[in-house]
């Protein structure tokens, strides 16, 4: 890989990072002006899916949710800042349930089952499980 290619992929990273960093703050409530009214930022979302086994994982401003056909209401994980470390984010997070952590990085990926080509691959660790798979941003849709 091309130097020039390694940092326009960690700047367009760094980018996302102070996006998201940014966009998480809620704005603070002006005299007269209700809750239901109150604009709120919300994060770049992903979406990481993956097979043998199927599973996926939505990251929004809500939090994390990891869902899979052994359980399809899925399990939720509160929100939380992803770290920029070189060109990959990555969210941790955790509940009663346990613990997830979630890597995403810019990278053509396909998941094996379709001719998709995904803008992102991702690597999902819930408690002592790991999956990999491809990913997309809100921002990126595929390719």
């Amino acid at each position: 890989m091309k130097a020039a290619d390694i940092c326009t992929r960690y700047a367009a990273v760094m980018a996302l990072a102070i996006l998201a960093s940014a966009c998480s703050k809620h704005d603070k409530e002006k005299p007269g002006q209700s809750e239901s009214t109150r604009t709120t930022i919300t994060t770049v979302a992903y979406r990481a899916v993956g097979n043998e086994p199927f599973w996926s994982v939505i990251i929004d401003a809500k939090g994390l949710s990891f869902v899979s056909p052994e359980d399809s209401a899925g399990v939720s994980f509160p929100a939380v800042e992803p770290v920029a470390s070189g060109d990959t984010l990555r969210w941790a997070s955790k509940n009663e349930y346990g613990r997830i952590v979630v890597s995403i990085w810019p990278d053509s990926c396909s998941d094996g089952m379709s001719d998709r080509v995904w803008s992102h691959a991702s690597a999902v660790t819930l408690n002592e499980t790991s999956y990999v798979g491809c990913a997309e941003s809100s921002t990126q849709p595929l390719r």
